[in-house]
This record gives C-alpha cells, sequence and structure tokens, in this order.
C-alpha cells in the first residue's frame, strides 16, 4: 500500500509521499522502470565526499524513500536522488572532475518540469542550492542516524521495514603476500615464416595456414608490402606529428588478423587495422598462443587508388609488382617458444597492485604471460632491451592463475629463471558484504515500500528501535551476506523477521521473481578511478567515492538485480583483461583482442547460465555503472548481439544524474522547447551549386526556420551514393556482414519504399551508404522535421535553442579528451598551421562538401 498520513488522514487517504490523494494519482509513464512510473515533485540531494562512505550509505538508505512500488496502483512513485558537488576551481585538465555542470542543468529540467518542487531534502549540503516550496535538512555523520532520520520523515507509519547489517568499512592495504617460483626452461629455435597474399582491392579475406606446435606460447606477425614512402619525414612535420606515414607507392590498404581453432571453432585473437598515411606501409600485432594446432592469417584489403623515399622490399620486388601489375602483401611471422607454470597460490578478495618480476641467467631474453584460468592473456611483459621483465597488474581477480614464460630471442641449451610475485587486498569480504547489504537492501525495500534502516552486527541500533515503535513496524525483511549478526537476534525480539537473506543469488532471485524483469545492473565497489583532460589515463582512486549508490537506484527501477562484479571469483576474474587492457590502450593505440573479449564475456554469461540469470533466447538489457577505468569500456562492447548493453559513467555524481535522466527520460523530455506543438525556430543551412565557371550559387541562404519536433543533422563527412557511384571508381560494392548488398537489394520492409527514389529507382530497397539522404528520409517518415548546420556556432545555437536529437557525422580524434571536427567558414588551415583556402561565402551550408584548390573553394574569388 502507499505510505499513510498520520492518525487524523489514515482512514480517508491514501499518499504518495506527503499529500497526493488517490483520486489525484496520475496514471504515469512507461520508460526504462519495470513498470509504469508517476513522477514526484521533489528531490533529494546527498553532499558528495570522495574521502569518506556516509555520502553512499546515506544515498542507498534515500532510495526507497524516493522510489517505491504501489500494489494497490501497480506504480512506481519516484523523484531523483543526487549527489550534489560544488563547482571545482581549476585549469582545464580537471574539466572531467567538474560534475556541477551536468548536476545544474538536470535540476533546471526537472524543477521545469515540475513547474516547481514541493519539497527538496538535503543531506549534508548547506543553503539552498535550488529552491522549493519545503526544504529538509539531515544533517549527520552517523549513517544510521540518517537512515533513521529519512525513515521517520518520509513515513508516517508502515507494516515493514529492510534492515542491512553495516559495519565499518575501510579501503586500505591488506595481507600483501610475496611468492616465488624457479625453474629452466629448454631452449628452442624460434620459427619465422613468411606468408603472401595479393592485393584485391575486396573486402573478402584472403586466409593462409600455419601450424604452432604446443611449445610455442608467443607470437609476433607484420605484414608489409614492395613499396616506396614518400616524404614521411617532411609530412611529420608539417602536420605536426599526426601523419608519420608518407604517401606510399604503390597504395594500399590491408589489415591482418591472426585466427586460431578454438573448441573447434576459429576465434580471431588479434587484428590490426592502420591507415598508412598515419604509420607506413605495415600492420602489425602480438599475441598469446590461445591454442596450439591450426592457425590462420587473414588480410582485408581496402581499395585505393594510386605520387619517392623510405622504401620496404627490395628495388627487385617492387620492380616485379609494377611489371605484374600487382601488389605483393608479406606476413613475417615470429613464433616464441615457452613453458607455462601454475600458480600455486590463488589471489584474495579484491587482490590489488599484483606485481611480477622475471629474472634469468645467461644472454638470452625472456617474456612472461600472465594467462587467468579462463584463457585470457591479461598482462604481458615481451620486450628484449631489458635484463628483467617487471609486469604490475592493478588488480586480479579470485581465480587460477598461470605465467607463460617465454624465449624471447635465440638461445641454446637450458635457462634457469625465477619469478616472484606478490599481491594484497583492498578490502576485506566481510566489509564488501556490509556495502552490498545496503545495496541489495535498498532495491528490496523500494519494492515493499518499506524504509531501509541500518544496524550495527554485534548490536542492535537505538535508532532501528526508535523507529520500530514509531512507524509500529511488524514485519522486517534482514539483509545479513555475513550471516552471523547477533543484532538480529535482538531484532527478533521487537518485530517477526519475515526474510533473512544471507546470499547474494537468492537476493538476485527474489527481486526478478517480484518484478518479473531480465534485466541487470553491473557495477563494481572499486573505488572511484579518476582521470582528467587530455592525459586519457588513470590519475588515482578515491577511496571514498563508489558507484554502488546510483547503480542501486536504476537497479530499483529496472526491478532487477544489482551485481557488483567483486563480490562474485568468477566476474572478479573476468573483468580484469577489460580494466587492464582499458587503462593501457584508451589512448587507441591498438584494437582490443577479440579473443580476451570472447572468453571473458563467455564466462560471464556461463556465470549467469549458473546462476539462473540468463533466460534461454532473450537478450537481456545489461547496465553497466562504473567509471570507464573501473569496469573497462571494452566490457559493454563485448555482450552485442547477445544481449542490450549500456554504461552510464562519469564521476559517481555525473552517474547520479545521468541515472535520473534516464528513469525520468518521459518526463523530462516535455521541458524540451522542441517538444512545443507551436514549432521552434532554428538555424537551417544553406543549399548550393556549383556553376560551370566554378563559382558558387547560393540557392537558398542560412536562415531561421520554424520546425516541428525537429531532429538536427550535422554532415561534415558522410558517404556518398556509394555503391551506386563510389562502387564504379574503387571497384567493389560494399556487401554487409549478413549478405546484403545496398542499394541493389530490395527490401521486404515497407519503410524503405522509395528510399531511392531521389535518383530514379523506386520501390523498396536497402538504402544505400549516403546518410546525408536515407537518415533524413527515415526521420520524416517517423514524423519528424529535420535541420541541417555544420559550422560549430549554428550547432550550438540549435542545440541550445532545442532539438529531440542531434545526429552528426564527422571526422574526431582522441587528443585533448575529444576533438569533433566542423565546417570552418574562416579558412581551412594546412601544413604548419598555414591556410591553404580562403574564408567561405557559404559559412553554414546544410552538409558539407569536398573543398576545390585555394580561392577556388566556393567562388570567394568573385567578392
Amino acid at each position: 500500500m502507499l505510505k499513510k498520513m498520520l492518525p487524523v488522514a489514515i482512514a480517508i487517504l491514501l499518499i504518495v509521499p506527503i499529500g497526493i490523494a488517490q483520486k489525484d494519482i496520475p496514471s504515469g509513464y512507461e520508460g526504462v522502470s519495470w513498470t509504469k512510473v508517476v513522477p514526484l515533485k521533489k528531490a533529494c540531494l546527498v553532499k558528495f565526499d570522495e574521502n569518506s562512505l556516509i555520502d553512499d550509505f546515506a544515498y542507498m538508505a534515500a532510495i526507497p524513500a524516493s522510489t517505491f512500488y504501489d500494489t494497490e496502483t501497480d506504480r512506481i512513485y519516484s523523484y531523483p536522488v543526487l549527489f550534489y558537488n560544488d563547482y571545482i576551481k581549476g585549469n582545464e585538465s580537471t574539466l572531467s572532475l567538474n560534475d556541477r555542470q551536468g548536476l545544474d542543468y538536470f535540476m533546471e529540467d526537472w524543477i521545469s518540469y515540475n513547474k516547481g518542487l514541493n519539497e527538496i531534502e538535503y543531506i549534508n549540503v548547506d543553503g539552498k542550492p535550488w529552491k522549493a516550496s519545503n526544504y529538509t535538512y539531515i544533517k549527520s555523520n552517523d549513517i544510521y542516524d540518517i537512515a533513521s532520520k529519512i525513515a521517520l520523515h518520509d513515513w508516517s507509519y508502515s507494516n515493514n521495514a529492510v534492515v542491512a547489517v553495516v559495519g565499518d568499512v575501510k579501503y586500505g592495504s591488506y595481507d600483501k603476500q610475496n611468492y616465488s617460483v624457479g625453474g629452466k626452461l629448454n631452449a628452442k629455435a624460434i620459427k619465422h615464416i613468411t606468408l603472401k597474399g595479393i592485393k584485391q582491392d575486396s573486402l573478402a579475406p584472403q586466409y593462409d595456414d600455419f601450424y604452432v606446435d604446443e611449445d610455442y606460447k608467443f607470437i609476433i606477425a607484420d605484414l608489409w608490402w614492395p613499396s616506396i614512402s614518400w616524404l614521411p619525414n617532411f609530412i611529420y612535420l608539417a602536420t605536426l606529428g599526426m601523419l608519420t606515414g608518407g604517401v606510399t607507392i604503390p597504395s594500399a590498404d590491408p589489415d591482418l588478423q591472426l585466427y586460431c581453432n578454438y573448441d573447434g571453432k576459429l576465434m580471431e585473437v588479434a587484428a590490426s587495422q592502420n591507415w598508412n598515411i598515419m604509420v607506413g606501409p605495415s600492420e602489425h600485432v602480438e599475441t598469446y598462443v590461445y591454442s596450439p594446432g591450426q592457425w590462420k592469417t587473414a588480410i582485408t584489403d581496402i581499395p585505393t587508388k594510386g605520387l619517392l623515399g623510405e622504401r620496404h622490399g627490395t628495388i627487385l620486388q617492387i620492380l616485379a609488382d609494377k611489371l605484374m601489375r600487382k601488389v605483393t602483401y608479406y606476413i613475417d611471422l615470429n613464433l616464441y617458444p615457452g613453458e607455462e607454470i601454475e600458480l600455486k597460490e590463488m589471489p584474495p578478495f579484491m587482490a590489488r597492485n599484483a606485481d611480477f618480476e622475471l629474472t634469468w641467467q645467461g644472454n638470452a631474453k625472456l617474456g612472461l604471460i600472465v594467462i587467468d584460468e579462463d584463457g585470457s592473456a591479461v598482462g604481458m611483459a615481451t620486450k628484449t632491451n631489458v635484463s628483467k621483465q617487471k609486469l604490475h597488474l592493478d588488480q586480479l581477480g579470485q581465480g587460477k592463475y598461470r605465467v607463460a614464460i617465454v624465449q624471447l630471442t635465440p638461445a641454446n641449451g637450458t635457462i634457469s629463471y625465477k619469478l616472484t610475485y606478490s599481491w594484497e587486498s583492498k578490502l576485506k569480504k566481510e566489509q564488501a558484504n556490509y556495502i552490498m547489504n545496503a545495496a541489495e537492501g535498498a532495491i528490496i525495500a523500494s519494492l515493499k515500500n518499506a524504509p531501509l534502516l541500518y544496524t550495527k552486527p554485534d548490536k542492535l541500533s537505538k535508532e532501528i528501535k526508535n523507529v520500530v515503535k514509531k512507524l509500529g513496524i511488524k514485519n522486517v525483511y534482514v539483509v545479513d551476506l555475513n550471516g552471523d549478526s547477533s543484532a538480529i537476534d535482538e531484532l527478533s525480539g521487537i518485530c517477526n523477521i519475515k526474510m533473512n537473506f544471507n546470499n547474494l543469488v537468492d537476493i538476485y532471485h527474489y527481486i526478478r521473481n517480484e518484478t518479473k524483469r531480465d534485466d541487470i545492473v553491473f557495477t563494481t565497489i572499486d573505488p572511484w578511478t579518476y582521470w582528467l583532460v587530455e592525459r586519457l589515463k588513470p590519475e588515482g582512486e578515491k577511496d571514498g567515492a563508489l558507484y554502488i549508490g546510483p547503480a542501486a537506484y536504476i537497479a530499483a527501477h529496472h526491478g532487477c538485480p544489482l551485481i557488483a562484479v567483486d563480490m562474485h571469483p568468477r566476474l572478479s576474474t573476468a573483468v580484469v583483461w577489460y580494466n587492464e587492457w582499458w587503462k593501457k590502450h584508451a589512448i587507441r593505440d591498438i584494437v582490443p583482442s577479440v579473443a580476451d573479449m570472447y572468453l571473458n564475456g563467455r564466462e560471464v554469461y556461463k556465470f549467469l547460465d549458473d546462476i539462473g540469470l540468463d533466460e534461454p533466447g532473450k537478450e537481456e538489457t545489461l547496465i553497466t555503472v562504473a567509471g570507464q577505468f573501473d569496469i573497462g569500456i571494452p566490457w559493454d562492447r563485448t555482450f552485442i548481439g547477445v544481449a542490450y548493453p549500456g554504461r552510464i559513467l562519469g564521476t559517481p555524481v555525473d552517474t547520479s544524474y545521468w541515472v535520473a535522466r534516464s528513469v525520468f527520460y518521459p518526463a523530462i523530455i516535455f521541458v524540451n522547447p522542441a517538444l512545443s506543438p507551436n514549432g521552434i525556430m532554428l538555424i537551417n543551412g544553406s543549399k548550393s551549386i556549383r556553376m560551370p565557371s566554378g563559382r558558387l550559387k547560393i540557392i537558398k541562404p542560412s536562415q531561421d526556420e520554424k520546425f516541428y519536433y525537429p531532429v538536427l543533422n550535422s554532415w561534415i563527412t558522410y558517404s556518398h551514393r556509394f555503391n551506386e557511384r563510389a562502387s564504379k571508381y574503387w571497384g567493389f560494392n560494399y556487401t554487409c556482414a549478413d549478405g546484403i548488398t545496398p542499394y541493389y537489394d530490395p527490401s521486404t520492409n515497407p519503410i524503405d519504399n522509395n528510399v531511392l527514389a531521389a535518383h530514379g529507382k523506386y520501390g523498396a530497397y536497402w538504402p544505400d551508404m549516403s546518410e546525408s539522404e536515407t537518415n533524413p528520409f527515415y526521420f520524416r517518415k517517423a514524423g519528424y522535421d529535420v535541420a541541417f548546420t555544420t559550422n560549430f556556432s549554428a550547432t550550438m545555437e540549435d542545440l541550445n535553442r532545442g532539438v529531440i536529437m542531434w545526429e552528426e557525422t564527422t571526422h574526431g580524434w582522441h587528443l585533448h579528451s575529444g576533438v569533433l571536427a566542423f565546417w570552418d567558414p574562416y579558412g581551412v588551415p594546412g601544413f604548419v598551421g598555414i591556410n591553404i583556402s580562403l574564408p567561405t561565402v557559404e559559412p553554414n551550408p546544410w552538409r558539407g562538401y569536398e573543398l576545390y584548390l585555394p580561392g577556388y573553394l566556393d567562388g570567394s574569388w568573385f567578392n
């Protein structure tokens, strides 16, 4: 039932917090939540403290007060719970930490949607950052006191309560352990294999086979072709280091992949997709030998069109290819022998700061690769210019590990080596259970429309006794994962213990049985790893900052299990590769290993299947709430195709308002001026044609126009009628992985009718790759108007005026933590920053177009 008013009103009113009569209950909206949601004109702000967990436990205690299910109306009644943070003073590098701006934007939308708030609840927040009709202040450094005050404020009485056992939680360094193991490696020959391929100007892979014996543990492969790179040093200097490869003659753009047979199937283990003008005519991959036996190389050829300097291959090879009118690709494979040793010891719960050191005797060079129990190579040290190998891994899972000792240089006889390794624990398991007691308790309390209370494990808190008495609580749901709380015995003397949860899997199934939803929220209790703009790497951890609160909030809305990967040995092992790889390669220097994504993703789904959370034949919605360096970004990409994965990331403050935007989107979207039935004025780009003289003629200027329910399109770089026109130039048609050839193949879906009609092809076809035309075609069919901008100022102006969606295709790169290119009306900078084009007379065309020679870009030479 809904929360009830105090005595006089008990008989006549059922309340959604504070005073909404049953007859006034709105129908609610359908969104991501497990049932319809009725938004309430309230908000709760919890002061964010990166050095304390008080805010995290306060946030979780506020969840069932802010988001609760009523059985009589079959509705969730909800308002946002947000971490509050002040503006951070600093330079550009700290912009990634300045989460207050996004919080302001959300609160502006939330207050506007509600036309003012009835109440704001501030927990340890000073002042009144936002206005409301009423305010509630809770100031306390005692989580037991905070939880009880929330309960007494938001409930007049309640038959039920959820009690989570919570003791002291302190992250630190526990139980550091040091180990060592020695051995002797019998030296073997390093195998050299050369395979060939021919430039095909086709995406069809060219496969070739090679065999890997059991004694080989590491492979390096290099693809190259006889060529000359023209002026690579000049181009490097002229482009300020962006392009390092020069112009390659003959032109080619192959990609390289390696495959092995794994469990009877072909598994891609490594891939390289260099752009030769960036790095030169080469592709390079290195990989652990996941499985001995039959392996394959594959070359996929991106068509190129064919200008003297650095040479690759001999003059005879280049001349031979010229005479034969072909380009020959060479793949040089080096197979390195080694052996694997099992580590007898298993890392502890939340193992952190794992260090490996390999030393040896003699002139040979050895390397090491750490492999987890799923066969994934979580880290490797294979440099040959060192006298010993060192490998640091920020974390390990609670699984079995082995280490491959690899012979990297030619040697004879026997090589003696010694491997030392160490690790420590970041948090004790019993303390982690306290965090999860609160998080899972918050979800259960939300489902039960009951307050969440905290008690110490060894003594029932006086606050609980007070709340039980004042609210008339009769039944209690206990969450005690340690299962040894003496306080629960005392609690049973004053309340009926309805259920006592001592196992996470039991909690997952209880939640799923209540809601019948098969969604899953993943998170971590590893503290927030922060990063700075332009650094593209972890800068450190904040031990008092967790994602568990926002993750529990969105799990309460989805009515689904909340799984912290650290709490299950198999998941704690599976997540290691994602974190370690992303911390090293967020700079995008290489692509992630498909093999490691597959092996670890498979283990995640095996775990879900084993505990009964993988519904056969269904694609679950998987939501991950965690920072990019706390659960590495490739994690989400792994599950595409078997699930609907999504990520909410940023600082913990960021995630709190992004979670709120997600669950309240069907409501706050109506604050957007683009939803006005009267339409909205937006800047719309100009249209032009090129005259025979080369002069540009503007046939429609860039101007303000009225749009109804607009989508903004920004086409800076895009494909244009690719299979219809470009295929004739490149000599091939693009065919999708499912065998469909856009433009040529008919479609049986009526929505595709006349998608190509503008170019004289009528009927339903799979649309060509021509997004500046096809995307607006479908937007309009869906009932949206489409506005177009290309320069930065016009685009930002339209976004601020209001659009339902912004779709842009352009070039971007990761410098400055992310850069997008726009149409530049002031001229295009070229070599060493010198303008190679004049200012344009078309400052905001509806879509970008190719630039001509200086002065002939757009007819500006006539003006």
